[in-house]
């Protein structure tokens, strides 16, 4: 049982120190992403995709925190509003987790860095090459969504819809703040569409880590219609609009 709790406590401190290591390339990685942004406000924008891993939170029964067609829904119009900027969305798998301890505790804040449920969420984390995790819970104190700069992965509850997980995403891709602006999708203020996005902030997601200029995983010879079958086809009309919980 000692070693096994030391074994642990190596864990927990490898994974923040990966954390530490994540802000440094993030930092280092500004000088690549000028010149990207640059041509992309001048308009060079070619098709770029984003891969996403979907891992649902299940109670100690197995019950979702959210079902799998809402989950579904909300990726969709994520897909309808990354469309816009010329990203197309690609799903690399669904999975259910069973961590009924998570469901409804997390939190958005700065003590959630020192918290169960963020080492248990780095290490879970699909670790593909710029592929996002985004979880699913019941519920988020104070918050639809939670992003923590710096990691891979993001948190989503049922009071979330798809433009909560662009903004969550959108806070991992270099967005660090809020637009008063309700119609867009980084606002923290309630009513208006929460679906507008800036170019400007379609470039932060475009030379962000989370997107590649390649789809699926071994792309290269693959026929179109089996890469038009992996990527996310968008909602063809809004999925779902939930007031935006602010934190």
């Amino acid at each position: 049982e000692v070693i096994q709790r030391i074994i642990r406590w190596i864990e927990v401190v490898l994974e923040y120190v990966y954390y530490v290591l994540r802000w440094v390339c993030w930092i280092v990685d500004l000088v690549r992403r000028g010149p990207k942004l640059l041509l992309c406000m001048l308009g060079v924008s070619p098709t770029r995709f984003m891969r996403v891993c979907v891992k649902v939170l299940t109670d100690a029964d197995g019950n979702p925190a959210i079902p799998l067609n809402t989950v579904d829904g909300m990726m969709r119009d994520t897909a309808a509003i990354l469309a816009r900027c010329n990203i197309r969305l690609i799903v690399q798998r669904t999975e259910f987790v069973q961590k009924p301890e998570f469901l409804d505790n997390t939190r958005c804040e700065f003590s959630g860095l020192f918290s169960d449920f963020f080492v248990f969420f780095s290490e879970q984390a699909c670790q593909e090459a710029s592929t996002v995790t985004v979880y699913f819970v019941r519920d988020i104190a104070a918050a639809s969504g939670c992003a923590y700069p710096g990691t891979n992965w993001v948190t989503v509850d049922n009071q979330g819809d798809g433009t909560v997980v662009v903004q969550e995403i959108g806070h991992l891709a270099g967005h660090f703040w809020h637009t008063s602006d309700p119609n867009n999708v980084m606002t923290d203020q309630s009513g208006g569409t929460h679906d507008q996005i800036t170019r400007f902030q379609c470039c932060l997601f475009r030379t962000s880590e989370f997107t590649s200029i390649v789809g699926p995983i071994d792309v290269r010879g693959v026929a179109p219609e089996a890469l038009e079958a992996a990527t996310l086809r968008p909602a063809d009309e809004p999925f779902e609009r939930k007031p935006r919980r602010t934190r």
